[in-house]
């Protein structure tokens, strides 16, 4: 049986399982300052050899690959070991952290099927592999993935280990973040500082405010990395270089549209608190942009850009200041506070239109339950996606051939490629990005956006959330305006 073998008969939940399929040249090679990405969630490797094809032609330019939904000898991928495939037809090293452990059960709908008791029932007498796994995995075609670190969320909002029966996917382990780095010495210039990746695949069953949770323990992360590496080399170089970090995952930004309605995907208060906007606009305006106003430019009084520069600070000053977030959205002072000044320190930003870059549209519901759910977040790197179009045209055409990509990509508007757009593959979009490390000492703000992350190019999402906000202060003024002419 092909990928089982003396890491998989020992794993448990929470385990890391490598491989490394490196070809002899690559292992020699070093991972420049432009490199890229691409992320994207495989539906667990249903499609496996569709996937493998639009991979292997994102791998001639990639030089890393964010996965999440890897299935190990599941029956619904055909038994395969999908992170054994996945480095052997990629010729990359692997790194995959072992979020579940499935187990097998009549409970289990057919799409969800891990073992021969899973319905419909296999009574064939066919050997099937003993156990089943799920996580996520990170895969580098040149330089080697070192110090693998799991990250635990410290909020699980489903037990799972008592409470997958509830959701028909009986299961063992907890959600987390896979954290691998690497180093200077792997690296072209041998001055540049680290680059840490993060792989996240956030609770889909809760709401949005739990998500802001589980990904601030990757930010926070990050910063204690950050503040670690200044205290070893500070005095010890003349100009201080900060390392630079990606987070890239399934986010599970859905709990908007119809999704506000479920008691399993909007659980919290944000699905009201949030009404009139997406949960990927929401995150991006209330939680990425806290605080970032001391890293953008300022303005002219006479530029257009003026009274929205004044408005955004009195909006920060006065409703998105830490109070707020500890009476509306249920934080505590000290961990937001925390969160927020880790947030401001690292400059953490996706590049995409959080509106308008739809990564999963189900189909089962006409376009009622979509959005933004994969994101690529940056800190102290810099995209240099508009050179995509022009030397990686082949990789490109290649895509289009394969109807892996069926529209013209839209990079001036993302900064990135969407690629699986018509979701043959998988049920979410990948994202393909060309970023540049800085090289040059100074703060993460030094490469941030000059006026701010991408809210959306669309008008649409603005108004739509002020005539939301408008309607609700006319039904208050409504209301007590009735109580005091009684």
């Amino acid at each position: 049986m092909d990928g089982w073998d003396e890491q998989v008969e020992s794993l448990k939940d929470g385990g890391i399982v490598q491989y490394d399929f490196r070809t002899e040249e690559n292992k020699t090679k070093k991972l420049p300052s432009d490199f890229s990405l691409v992320q994207w969630n495989i539906e667990r490797g249903i499609k496996l050899e569709e996937i493998l094809d639009t991979l292997c032609i994102l791998m001639k330019s990639a030089d890393i690959l964010i996965v999440q939904e890897i299935d190990l000898f599941c029956r619904r991928s055909a038994y395969k070991n999908v992170l054994f495939e996945i480095a052997k037809a990629t010729q990359t090293h692997a790194v995959f952290f072992c979020e579940f452990e499935e187990l097998d059960s009549d409970l289990r709908k057919e799409e969800h099927a891990v073992g021969p008791l899973s319905a419909p029932a296999d009574s064939s007498d066919v050997q099937r592999p003993p156990r089943h796994f799920h996580g996520n995995a990170i895969f580098s075609k040149c330089v080697p993935l070192r110090a693998p670190t799991v990250i635990f969320h410290r909020v699980q909002p489903v037990n799972w280990n008592v409470g997958g029966s509830v959701y028909r996917e009986p299961r063992r382990g907890r959600r987390g973040a896979l954290r691998v780095t690497v180093f200077s010495s792997d690296r072209s210039d041998s001055r540049t500082p680290p680059l840490v990746l993060y792989n996240c695949h956030l609770e889909v069953f809760c709401g949005g405010l739990d998500r802001v949770r589980q990904l601030g323990d990757c930010i926070l992360d990050a910063h204690e990395l950050t503040m670690d590496y200044t205290r070893t080399w500070k005095g010890k170089s003349a100009a201080l270089l900060r390392p630079a970090y990606i987070i890239a995952g399934d986010l599970n930004t859905m709990a908007h549209g119809i999704v506000r309605f479920s008691n399993r995907y909007g659980t919290d208060r944000l699905k009201l608190l949030s009404m009139g906007e997406s949960e990927a606009c929401w995150l991006q305006r209330k939680f990425l942009n806290a605080g970032m106003l001391y890293n953008v430019k300022g303005c002219c009084p006479l530029s257009y850009r003026f009274p929205f520069y004044v408005l955004s600070n009195v909006y920060e000053l006065l409703l998105n200041n830490s109070l707020v977030w500890t009476l509306l959205y249920g934080f505590s002072f000290q961990a937001i506070w925390k969160l927020k000044a880790a947030v401001t320190e690292l400059c953490f930003y996706d590049t995409g239109d959080k509106y308008q870059s739809v990564t999963l549209n189900n189909a089962q519901y006409n376009g009622l339950v979509q959005g933004k759910l994969d994101w690529v977040l940056l800190s102290n790197l810099t995209t240099v996606s508009h050179t995509l179009p022009h030397d990686q045209a082949d990789v490109l055409a290649a895509l289009r051939a394969s109807q892996s990509m069926t529209e013209a990509p839209k990079i001036e508007r993302d900064g990135y490629v969407l690629f699986n757009d018509t979701y043959r593959d998988s049920d979410h979009k990948g994202i393909w990005i060309k970023v540049h490390q800085n090289t040059e000492p100074g703060p993460p703000s030094s490469c941030y956006p000059p006026y701010g992350a991408l809210y959306s190019h669309s008008i649409t999402p603005a108004l739509c959330l002020l005539g939301t906000r408008c309607c609700l202060a006319a039904a208050a003024a409504f209301a007590v305006y009735k109580y005091l002419v009684k």
